[in-house]
């Protein structure tokens, strides 16, 4: 059973306490204790008010969108939205595609096609996936959205297990071209992770691939027009492990952003050496973990302004805890997770963090 939902109090319980040495899980007491098969969590204001809301979807049911009523209570309201889509949902993420002031959906499926919500700016959407022509895309482990081509307008990136991967320009009309060959991003290995940074500081956005199955990974660079040249091998970031789960952060204040790789063994982490090249520095930072790593996410736990790093662990083989990596500052970290609700045994796949209640 995959518990994504219990990550989230997690993240509600940092916004509380963090800074303190306690963690609280508030998963029952907010109203999103949702249990099943859950796979993804996009979070997103998207009616407006101030406050994030949460989409969380499921592989055994209707997907649920949880409407943040500001007193760290939320409703489910994705019928009543709109948006409750039952297929075999993996994926989602949310992107105002067109440019007017309110987070649209994108939803995949593990094994039907893509579904594109625009954000009627009433609390309800539209499926807009024909006229949008961004259906096609089974199969998907990762989805992403950045301005690939500086034009102004969000585009769409989807990792597919074993199939092309999908890069949707978007048109500036409501459409998008399939625009995967012309990019030199089509990729069509076993894709699991996927990332959007700008590694090389160039103003636009970098494309980093994980894989399952120990096939290489891939760090695509942007030329700034929405072309991309594999430099895996130059960077040295080309590892072929088992690939899960990819977030990237600046570790160690340097103005370069540095990358974070689950695995189903031994979790690796990558500093950028702001000359194109990263350094493997797992094992010294103490972050390896040797668990079956998934879904991760850098956040500042403490306010310390140092980023730190928690993961998701899935209990396939055997239950494992998740784990969240205090940063010393000094290129080491620690696990502050045991004997709290963080280092909980359910089966993790999507983590997310966001500051529900404004606190800070």
């Amino acid at each position: 059973m995959k518990q994504i939902a219990l990550l989230l109090p997690f993240a509600l319980g940092w916004s509380l306490a963090c800074a303190q040495p306690a963690f609280v899980d508030l998963a029952t007491q907010a109203g999103i204790a949702a249990t099943g098969q859950n796979y993804g969590i996009a979070i997103a204001d998207y009616d407006g008010d101030g406050y994030d809301d949460l989409y969380v979807t499921r592989r055994d049911g209707p997907n649920l969108l949880y409407h943040n009523l500001g007193n760290l209570q939320f409703e489910e309201v994705a019928g009543v939205a709109g948006v409750a889509n039952a297929g075999v949902s993996s994926c989602a993420v949310w992107g105002d595609f067109d440019n007017d002031g309110w987070p649209d959906l994108l939803v995949t499926d593990r094994d039907a096609d893509n579904v594109l919500y625009h954000n009627n700016g009433d609390g309800t959407f539209t499926d807009i996936t024909a006229q949008a022509g961004v259906a096609e895309g089974s199969k998907v482990r990762a989805a992403l959205t950045a301005d690939v081509n500086g034009d102004g307008w969000l585009d769409i990136y989807l990792a597919r297990l074993g199939l092309e991967n999908k890069l949707y320009l978007n048109n500036g009309d409501g459409t998008f071209t399939d625009y995967t060959a012309a990019s030199g991003a089509l990729d069509d290995q076993i894709s699991m992770g996927a990332v959007f940074f700008d590694y090389d500081n160039d103003g636009d956005p970098d494309l980093y691939l994980t894989h399952d199955a120990h096939q290489p990974y891939i760090l695509y660079q942007n030329d700034g027009t929405g072309h991309f040249t594999d430099v895996s091998a130059a960077a040295g970031v080309n590892y072929a492990g088992q690939g899960m789960g990819v977030c990237t952060g600046d570790i160690n204040h340097d103005g370069w952003l540095d990358i974070y790789i689950t695995n189903l063994s031994f979790n690796t982490l990558y500093l950028n050496n702001g000359d194109g090249t990263f350094t493997d520095i797992s094992d010294a930072a103490g972050v390896t973990d040797p668990g079956m790593g998934w879904g991760c996410t850098f956040l500042d736990c403490d306010n310390d302004t140092w980023p730190d790093i928690y993961m998701a662990n899935d209990s396939y083989f055997s239950p494992l805890p998740n784990v969240l990596y205090r940063n010393r500052g000094d290129l080491t970290f620690e696990n502050i997770s045991e004997g709290t609700p963080l280092a909980s045994m359910f089966a993790g796949y999507a983590v997310a963090v966001a500051d529900f209640d404004h606190n800070g």
